[in-house]
């Protein structure tokens, strides 16, 4: 065990160095949930204009800032209402319920991408729905990003990700580059 911590494991060209004017507090929230939701947001989507976030808890209320600080258009759905509301106040252009969101997805509401922070089986319905009704263009450009990580056995066919062009990515942390914008 000693041997583990001991500084010849370390790998010092993987560390990033900390401005001056980052407190400790924020490089360690910057190092691991900034990286993961900035790298889903900036790398992992390649930032479409309309970007929806299932999920505004830790990671996903990151992304909402990020998100908006590119320039995006940001949709929320979570079941928590004081998680919508500080997606609001975060920018968010709109934050929904599952119900509400089923319910603008049947009536046609589409995104360019989807970046789910629970990864259950009804956000990835949802997610699906509202990336299927875009044109398909080529190249393929709607993204589905999976980022949370949950117990369920998400399913989908083939086909219906490759008629309606939809791509299914997921994304953890990301590149010593990713941390460095974060900071």
């Amino acid at each position: 065990m000693a041997d583990m911590c001991s500084t010849s494991s370390w790998k010092l060209e993987t560390l990033v160095e900390v401005p001056a004017n980052v407190s400790p507090e924020v490089a360690a929230v910057a190092s691991d949930a900034g990286t993961t939701a900035y790298n889903a947001v900036k790398h992992t989507t390649g930032l479409r204009t309309k970007v929806l976030i299932f999920g505004a808890g830790g990671l996903g209320h990151l992304a909402v800032q990020f998100a908006k600080y590119l320039g995006a258009t940001i949709y929320v759905c979570d079941f928590k209402p004081a998680a919508r509301q500080l997606a609001l106040e975060l920018g968010a252009d709109g934050a929904f319920d599952l119900i509400e969101m089923t319910n603008k997805t049947a009536a046609g509401f589409t995104v360019d991408t989807t970046i789910d922070f629970v990864a259950n089986n009804q956000t990835f319905n949802l997610a699906m729905a509202a990336l299927k009704g875009n044109e398909v263009e080529f190249p393929l450009t709607q993204r589905l990003v999976m980022v949370g990580v949950s117990a369920d056995t998400l399913s989908f066919s083939t086909s219906g990700t490759i008629f309606t062009g939809v791509q299914i990515f997921t994304d953890i942390y990301g590149p010593e580059t990713a941390l460095e914008e974060v900071l």
